[in-house]
């Protein structure tokens, strides 16, 4: 396939990546009589898999920016303009792009056997489990594959995990429910067990992240 072909089809499931978590999260304010609600949308913000989705779909769009200037060039026939993607943006997407997939595996391998799959995966959860996450996965390891990125993003695309791991323990052990922190939603303190659970998200993430990096420069 010729790599123009390749950016389109990329092009084309960013911007379905995007339409799709635009209107899950517009959809997560109304209750189901239809009515807006800002309470019950803003409690599905503290979860790593909405932030995740609505991070992988800002940087699909990043990147959709620069695929639709490079397939423009394409198209105009300027000999002198490689087809390629820009290092920066591309990297960008990636991080977005291990975010997501963090939260489809997470799901597939901890949450779907200890909470149920038919629940995670009804309704929204549908696209923001799984459905989404795929898309992203799919875009940036078959199709933006023009460029190849260094393994040393390895490290960037555990900033996600890093912050919302800070941000989940102190909410959840420093401070709690009755502290305006949360309760431990995920299940990840089980036990008194944080620290397991901690050295098996990390380990998984990076695994995930190598994988994804090796699908993507493996063209």
């Amino acid at each position: 396939m010729f790599e123009t072909e390749r950016l389109a089809i990329a092009l084309a499931i960013n911007t379905v990546l995007v339409i799709s978590t635009v209107i899950v999260i517009l959809r997560f304010f109304r209750t189901e009589s239809g009515k807006h609600t800002w309470e019950q949308g803003a409690s599905k913000l503290k979860f790593f898999t909405t932030q995740s989705n609505i991070f992988a779909a800002a940087t699909a769009l990043v990147i959709s920016v620069f695929e639709v200037r490079v397939l423009i060039k394409a198209l105009a026939r300027d000999s002198s303009v490689a087809v390629e993607l820009p290092v920066i943006p591309l990297a960008i997407k990636y991080v977005g792009t291990a975010a997501v997939a963090l939260t489809m595996f997470t799901v597939i391998f901890f949450l779907g056997p200890t909470q149920g799959y038919i629940e995670m995966f009804k309704g929204k959860s549908f696209f923001t489990h799984l459905a989404n996450p795929l898309l992203a996965i799919v875009s940036f390891c078959f199709f933006e594959n023009v460029t190849e990125l260094s393994m040393l993003w390895v490290i960037a695309a555990l900033i996600p995990f890093a912050f919302y791991g800070s941000l989940y323990y102190h909410k959840v052990m420093n401070l709690g429910p009755l502290d305006g922190g949360w309760e431990d939603f995920y299940g990840f303190n089980v036990r008194d067990r944080w620290k397991i659970s901690l050295a098996v998200a990390l380990i998984g993430s990076i695994i995930i992240n190598v994988a994804l990096l090796i699908l993507h420069n493996g063209r």
